[in-house]
């Protein structure tokens, strides 16, 4: 409340000063931390206009390189067929608007900007039906709650102030978010601002992410120790009863 409020004040400063910015854009939080007991969370995104518009909010998380399989019945058996690569996949991807993307903007303005789950560019080789394994990404990734679209997510007041909750699930990939919020006039993009969000790791789960990124032998090895005495401490437990 007190971020939201020192925006407001200074939103109006430049108002008075007669500043030509066409919005202005914040985050309640930069940074979300995960630990043992991350269920999911929320983050508050808010700004003003100086002109009246559709605003659009992506949050797009670090792509990931992905390979879909196709499965097939031969013979009785299930087997994997064919198969397409893709390098740069998000590993999440939320869009939320003032009103729904069709009526916001053509599809080619969209597909510009990579706007709107099924105007995503998912770039992969390997088959000739690449629609088909694009299709299903999107749907296993929004069956997962990693892709999410919600074309009254966000709120306009008065035509100036802005805001939209977009939800992380508990099983968001940790890495450097960025949040970019478009204004829309007639169909066209007249302003944009971007802005990054860090999840990561907190507390002993950060330790151990570090420990098996950074040295990654040792930590096999400890993790077969650790199973290994866990195995033997078991067996004199029930080998005394």
């Amino acid at each position: 409340m007190a971020r939201l409020a020192g925006l407001l004040l200074l939103l109006t400063l430049c108002g008075e000063a007669g500043a030509q910015t066409a919005m202005v854009a914040d985050i309640s939080s930069r940074r979300i931390g995960i630990d043992s007991g991350f269920k999911g969370t929320e983050l508050l995104l808010f700004g003003s206009l100086s002109q009246p518009g559709d605003v659009v909010i992506v949050v797009k998380g670090p792509p990931q390189p992905l390979t879909v399989r196709r499965k097939e019945r031969v013979a009785g058996i299930w087997v994997n067929t064919d198969s397409v690569t893709y390098e740069d996949v998000p590993s999440f991807y939320a869009v939320v608007s003032s009103r729904p993307l069709d009526e916001i903007a053509a599809d080619r303005v969209l597909r510009r900007h990579d706007i709107g789950i099924r105007n995503l560019s998912l770039q992969g080789s390997g088959s000739e039906d690449e629609d088909g394994f694009d299709n299903a990404i999107r749907r296993l990734r929004l069956d997962n709650g990693l892709f999410f679209e919600d074309g009254t997510g966000v709120s306009v007041r008065n035509g100036r102030l802005y805001r939209a909750n977009v939800a992380f699930p508990a099983n968001v990939p940790v890495g450097q978010y960025t949040t970019r919020v478009y204004l829309f006039q007639d169909g066209n993009v007249i302003a944009a601002e971007t802005s990054p969000i860090l999840i990561d790791k907190t507390g002993v789960e950060r330790a151990i992410f570090s420990f098996a990124h950074q040295w990654p032998l040792f930590y096999g090895i400890f993790a077969v120790l650790i199973a290994g005495f866990a195995g033997w401490f078991a067996a004199q437990v029930f080998r005394s009863r």
